[in-house]
């Protein structure tokens, strides 16, 4: 070339072999030649090699002038193609410290195993190298003449040189963050299938705790074996470390961005548009959520691992609309699960403990109305007269009534009960599924819910109040919530309660501290477990709500529990 800016080339013909030339060449396909210590694995194995070869050769090369050492450095030829094929070498800052990291992953991926995993050409390879070029220190003049090309390499060098740096810590937090999520679905997917097998009674506390010791046992072989892989082959490789970074991250934020939206969509659409929030409940939910969202991660993690040359549906689209796509197939699934929801009964989905209270240690309702069916009302026997005779079978119909979901029979069947035996109410077992008929008849509104509502605020004597009082304090927010507050806040409803509900109702309805105190004689005097549970949740988180927070240890609060306590 031109003698003032000449170009030299080192050659070395001594083994070669012409691209595209038939007859006997030097290099064939399946025969191993070449200097061990710069050989790629593939051409060790002897496969057809191309220019990625050289691409492996000039990073041993770099290796060796930046560390010392060969990469692979073996008392004979054999050793060292057995080692080139089977190991990596050790990471040159293990060798020389003082290398930069970034310098350091630039070598790593130029000798990756895989000729798809190294730079594709030499170009990449010096644009990479750029920053350390250091031909602007001796040329000061040739800064001005340097390439855009060049000073976005540097630029980029510097990003990565970041990026190596919160690798590791990266890859710990990811792993981790993947286990978590793991385990934490295939807990509620394992809970969901129980509950529609049940009928949507949940794990008892010590089935919850066999199922985690069963999952955490299948899962701890596979996740050590994992550790001791990633620690032996990639934790030194920081350019492996980096590719598997990059591998688990958009898998897990796709996966925990599809069970998010999936959550929004049922909690929006069960709230505001089928306006049942207990549905929220519903069994299926815990078990396809985790399942979708669980196969959508998946999915992601096996079409970004597509080999080059077929690139998969997510390649091509690029991470955003990925990710918009794998959440538009979970939101389709919850819709597809909302069709299905709307062939089941509403009680069905409904299967909150809609008996419970705050602090009581009630039994699901449903297995409450599998143990009320039989009950007769008020206690009594079905020969003990005529009239309760009547009573029962009319009782016997509403059980009936109520598996079938005919709310017309329900609310027509209490009230024949209640008319042949007002006393009927005051036995425990019926006044509780009188509780959970309530709750299950307001969960769809309508003409139910309010004829449930009106017998227990009209026709049930003091004990409809003392009901109306138990489903305020129901968990839940459900819609008959609502209504028994709105009831028990009409003076002629709370004319007819018990002096104990009196003073439950009005410590709950009690603002601020100075109201509260004001009631503490009458709590002292007539206060039951219901006024005892109102004080116990104003020394709760939940007093802020309520604008005031009482100490427990105060002695005036002590002694208005003693009290309630020796009463009782």
């Amino acid at each position: 070339g031109d003698i003032t800016a000449p170009t030299v080339k080192v050659l070395d013909f001594g083994i070669s072999r012409l691209e595209g030339q038939n007859g006997n060449t030097l290099t064939k396909t399946g025969v191993v030649m070449g200097t061990p210590s710069y050989m790629a694995p593939e051409q060790a194995k002897g496969f057809r090699v191309d220019h990625r070869a050289d691409v492996y050769a000039a990073g041993a090369i770099l290796y060796r002038a930046v560390t010392g050492k060969l990469p692979f450095d073996r008392p004979d030829a054999t050793a060292t193609l057995a080692a080139v094929l089977t190991e990596e070498p050790a990471p040159p800052r293990s060798l020389a410290p003082e290398l930069p990291q970034h310098l350091e992953l630039i070598i790593q991926r130029a000798m990756a195993r895989e000729p798809e995993d190294r730079y594709q050409d030499m170009a990449e390879l010096e644009a990479a190298l750029a920053p350390y070029d250091q031909l602007e220190a001796a040329h000061p003049e040739s800064t001005v003449k340097a390439s855009r090309a060049t000073q976005a390499s540097i630029t980029n060098a510097h990003r990565q040189a970041r990026e190596v740096s919160d690798a590791r810590p990266q890859l710990v937090t990811l792993g981790l963050a993947s286990v978590v999520a793991g385990l934490a679905g295939l807990l509620s997917l394992v809970a969901g299938l129980v509950r529609v097998t049940r009928h949507g009674k949940p794990l008892t506390f010590f089935e919850a705790l066999v199922v985690l010791a069963i999952i955490m046992a299948a899962l701890t072989t596979p996740l050590i074996l994992v550790v001791r892989h990633v620690r032996k082959t990639i934790w030194d490789n920081i350019a492996r470390v980096m590719e598997m970074v990059a591998g688990l991250k958009r898998p897990l934020v796709v996966g925990m961005a599809s069970y998010g939206a999936m959550a929004l969509a049922v909690r929006t659409g069960e709230s505001l548009i089928v306006r049942n929030p207990a549905g929220t409940s519903w069994a299926w939910w815990d078990f396809l959520l985790p399942l979708v969202a669980m196969l959508v991660a998946v999915a992601t993690l096996v079409a970004q691992r597509a080999k080059p040359g077929t690139p998969s549906l997510i390649e091509r689209a690029g991470p955003t609309a990925a990710l918009a796509g794998s959440v538009g197939v979970a939101l389709i699934a919850v819709f597809a699960a909302f069709g299905l929801r709307d062939g089941v009964p509403a009680a069905a989905g409904a299967d909150e403990k809609s008996a419970k209270t705050d602090g009581d240690d009630a039994e699901d309702s449903s297995s409450d109305d599998d143990k009320d069916d039989n009950h007769e009302p008020a206690g009594k026997t079905k020969s003990d007269s005529k009239g309760n005779e009547d009573a029962f079978e009319a009782w016997k119909s509403v059980t009936d009534a109520m598996k079938q979901n005919d709310w017309e029979a329900v609310v027509a069947g209490v009230e024949k009960v209640l008319r042949m035996d007002p006393d009927a109410i005051d036995d425990p077992a019926v006044s509780k599924s009188l509780l959970a008929y309530t709750v299950r008849a307001c969960i769809n509104e309508g003409a139910a819910c309010k004829g449930m509502m009106d017998l227990l605020s009209e026709r049930a004597g003091t004990a409809g109040p003392d009901l109306l009082f138990e489903l305020i304090t129901t968990k839940g927010g459900t819609s008959a919530q609502k209504r028994a507050d709105r009831l028990l806040a009409d003076p002629s409803v709370m004319r007819g309660a018990s002096e104990a509900l009196r003073i439950a109702y009005e410590l709950r309805k009690a603002s601020g501290c100075g109201a509260v105190e004001k009631l503490y004689p009458e709590v002292e005097k007539k206060g039951d477990h219901r006024a005892l549970r109102e004080l116990k949740i104003l020394q709760s988180r939940q007093c802020r709500a309520r604008g005031c927070c009482l100490n427990g240890q105060d002695p005036a609060v002590k002694r208005l529990e003693r009290a309630i306590l020796d009463r009782q």
